[in-house]
């Protein structure tokens, strides 16, 4: 992989959390890597920060970063050949177990191993540990720290303990740890326990146990997606959403009488809150703090004080679907297995769960779409992408 430094500053990559719309990230992450191979600038995969199924895009070209080439074009195939059943067990007796267990507050068990799912849920994902395990190398993450090919890596789970935010970090030693008010951050290896962990949707997923701890979801507690990777050092900021940031009005009102609050629609607008607003109110955040320092530097030029702190200000690129992915999921409903249609079809109508389905549809013909949608947005967005990757400061 050889790399040209266009700017001094460090550039980096922000994740977001999804479920199966992670495939939209692969396709972006891809066309993304293309413009970065036109403009031989890499920098943006030298600081990755994922969580739930970001999570999972992120320590893959984390382990494979050495040939970006190759690494983004298995990490397209891994999400354009998922099925549910490599996600978790779709079969009607785990399924019926699990919500017995759930209706009744059961829990699995005790810890017994790192990847075995600890807590009561309404699906079983033993099949995504494995899935994570296989595909997944993380001893090459470490490597290619060690190597300089990228200089930091987080995944963020919550903490069921203590409802904290925690983003675990491996990278550079002079990086350093952090803590806020909901939100701390961990030094550690990263393995397929902090992934599974931060994929661990509440309720449909259950926890995982990281040294004796129980984690789940991290865009649970994720108030400040955006900070991670500005703590590991980033500068710019490529960031991949899968909603379009602020939504016009008309999406939420058109057709509202025909919308009831089944539980299918409530579900589906938790669902969408936990994994979508945060990003998009630590974005307007983020421009609001860059409006106050680049008024702060022109009042410190003008009044040319040495001693007032240096503040930079934090570049983005936000990369996000150009079409709603709930309606692209109703469309492929009748791609779900048997027994998780029947599930999703108890809770509402189509429209209802429409946003639930676009979280769990992880089969081939709707992934492979969001993998094609993602890819096409990046380059409908090409000159912008471009200019971000070869401007100067």
């Amino acid at each position: 992989m050889v790399q040209t430094q266009i700017s001094s500053r460090e550039y980096g990559i922000v994740f977001s959390g999804g479920g199966a719309r992670g495939a939209y990230q692969a396709g972006a992450a891809r066309a993304l890597y293309e413009m970065c191979r036109e403009t031989q600038n890499f920098s943006p995969f030298r600081i990755l920060s994922g969580v739930s199924a970001g999570a999972i895009n992120c320590t893959f070209l984390a382990s494979e970063v050495e040939d970006l080439d190759q690494a983004t074009k298995k990490l397209v195939e891994l999400w354009r050949t998922i099925q549910a059943e490599q996600v978790f067990r779709t079969d009607s007796i785990s399924i019926s177990r699990n919500a017995l267990r759930l209706a009744r507050g059961v829990s699995l068990g005790g810890i017994s191993g790192r990847l075995r799912p600890i807590s009561a849920s309404l699906l079983d994902t033993k099949p995504l540990a494995e899935l994570i395990q296989t595909h997944i190398e993380f001893e090459k993450i470490r490597k290619n720290i060690s190597q300089g090919h990228i200089k930091a890596i987080s995944v963020s789970a919550t903490d069921y303990a203590t409802s904290l935010g925690v983003t675990f970090v491996e990278g550079a030693p002079e990086i350093p740890m952090w803590a806020r008010a909901a939100r701390r951050s961990e030094r550690a290896k990263i393995n397929a326990s902090h992934v599974l962990a931060s994929t661990a949707i509440p309720l449909f997923f259950p926890a995982t146990a990281i040294d004796d701890r129980y984690y789940g979801d991290g865009s649970l507690r994720n108030t400040a997606p955006l900070s991670p990777a500005i703590h590991l050092g980033a500068q710019n900021l490529v960031v991949i959403g899968v909603r379009s940031w602020r939504q016009k009005v008309e999406h939420r009102t058109q057709d509202a009488k025909e919308i009831h609050p089944t539980l299918g629609r409530i579900l589906s607008i938790l669902i969408d809150a936990i994994f979508m607003d945060a990003i998009e109110t630590d974005m307007e955040r983020l421009e609001r703090i860059n409006k106050s320092v680049k008024l702060f530097s022109a009042v410190k030029e003008h009044i040319k004080d040495q001693e007032l702190p240096a503040l930079n200000v934090i570049n983005t690129l936000y990369l996000y679907p150009s079409q709603r992915l709930a309606l692209i999921a109703e469309a492929h409903r009748k791609t779900l297995p048997r027994m998780i249609g029947f599930l999703v079809d108890s809770l509402g109508s189509p429209k209802e769960s429409a946003e639930l389905l676009s979280y769990l549809l992880f089969e081939p013909e709707y992934c492979s779409a969001l993998v094609d949608l993602g890819y096409k947005d990046v380059y409908d967005k090409q000159e912008e992408v471009m200019g971000f990757l070869t401007q100067q400061g």
